[in-house]
C-alpha cells in the first residue's frame, strides 16, 4: 500500500463532512448577518471562490467572523460550539490536504524517485552532449546540436 493511500483515503472520507459544516455556517450567517450590511459582505466574499484550499479557508473565515460577532447568531439560536468545530476542522483538513498532496520534504518518496531520476538523467544527457561535441568537432551543424542551450544560473 502506498503511504498516501491512507490521507487520500481519509481525505475522501472526510472532505464531505468539512464541505457540509461550511455550507452549514454560510447558511446560518447569511441568514443572522442579513440586517447586518459589513458583515454580510464579509459572508458573501466567504461565499466566493471554490476547491479545496478555499474551503479549508471558508472554516476559518467563518470561525473568527462568528467568534467577532455572536449577537446575530445568538438571535438565531446558533450554536456556537460550530465556531470551534469549524476551526478544528480548518485546522486538520489542511493538514490532510497537504498529506494527500505530498509531503514537500526529503521523506517523500514520490519527490526522492523525481529526484533520483533527474539526476541520472541529467548526468547522461551532458555526457551525450559531451561525446556529440567530440565526435562532430569538425562538423559545425552537427555539434550544435549537442551543446546545451539550457543554462543554469
Amino acid at each position: 500500500m502506498n503511504y498516501l493511500q491512507s490521507p487520500q483515503k481519509e481525505w475522501l472520507e472526510q472532505s464531505p463532512k468539512a464541505y457540509e459544516l461550511r455550507d452549514e455556517l454560510l447558511h446560518h450567517f447569511s441568514f443572522a448577518y442579513r440586517n447586518h450590511p459589513d458583515l454580510q459582505k464579509k459572508v458573501m466574499r466567504i461565499r466566493e471562490g471554490g476547491g479545496h484550499k478555499d474551503m479549508i479557508q471558508d472554516l476559518i473565515e467563518l470561525a473568527v467572523l462568528g467568534e467577532k460577532n455572536p449577537e446575530p447568531l445568538t438571535i438565531i439560536n446558533f450554536d456556537p460550539s460550530l465556531n470551534e468545530s469549524a476551526r478544528t476542522t480548518s485546522h486538520s483538513m489542511s493538514e490532510l490536504l497537504a498529506a494527500t498532496n505530498g509531503s514537500k520534504d526529503d521523506s517523500s518518496a514520490n519527490k526522492l524517485a523525481r529526484d533520483k531520476a533527474y539526476t541520472l538523467l541529467i548526468e547522461d544527457m551532458r555526457i551525450i552532449r559531451e561525446v556529440g561535441q567530440y565526435v562532430f568537432w569538425r562538423n559545425p551543424d552537427r555539434k550544435e546540436k549537442y551543446v546545451n542551450s539550457y543554462k543554469r544560473d
